[in-house]
C-alpha cells in the first residue's frame, strides 16, 4: 500500500512541472506565430451560396504562406492573412480564380 502511495505521488510530482513546460512552450510558439510578418488582405468575391464557400475554404486554406481565412458568404468576403516571404497577393488572386470565381480587392483604408 505505502508502494502505490509513493508511486502515485512521484508521478505527481513529475507530472506538474511538465505541464508548465508544455504551457509554457505553447505560449512561447504563438507569441512567435503573432509576430510574424503577415499581411491582411480582403477580397469581394462573386459567391452565392455554402458549397462555393466550402470550395474557396479547401483549396486556399492549403495554400503556402496561408496564416488565416475567413471566408463570410452574406458579405462575398474572403479575408485572408499571410506570409509574404512565402506567397503574394497575384497568388492568392490566381488561386480565388482558379476556383472559379472573380476577386476585387476591398480597400482596408477608411475613404478621406
Amino acid at each position: 500500500m505505502k508502494k502505490t502511495l509513493y508511486i502515485i505521488l512521484a508521478i505527481m510530482l513529475l507530472a506538474v512541472p511538465a505541464a508548465f513546460a508544455i504551457k509554457s512552450h505553447a505560449e512561447s510558439s504563438a507569441q512567435a506565430s503573432k509576430s510574424k510578418n503577415t499581411v491582411t488582405v480582403v477580397y469581394k468575391v462573386n459567391m452565392h451560396c455554402e458549397n462555393c464557400v466550402e470550395k474557396l475554404t479547401d483549396k486556399l486554406s492549403f495554400l503556402k504562406g496561408m496564416e488565416d481565412l475567413k471566408i463570410t458568404l452574406g458579405q462575398q468576403t474572403v479575408v485572408m492573412t499571410y506570409d509574404p516571404a512565402k506567397t503574394n497577393e497575384a497568388n492568392l488572386v490566381k488561386a480565388i480564380e482558379k476556383c472559379g470565381y472573380t476577386a476585387e480587392k476591398v480597400d482596408l483604408q477608411p475613404q478621406k
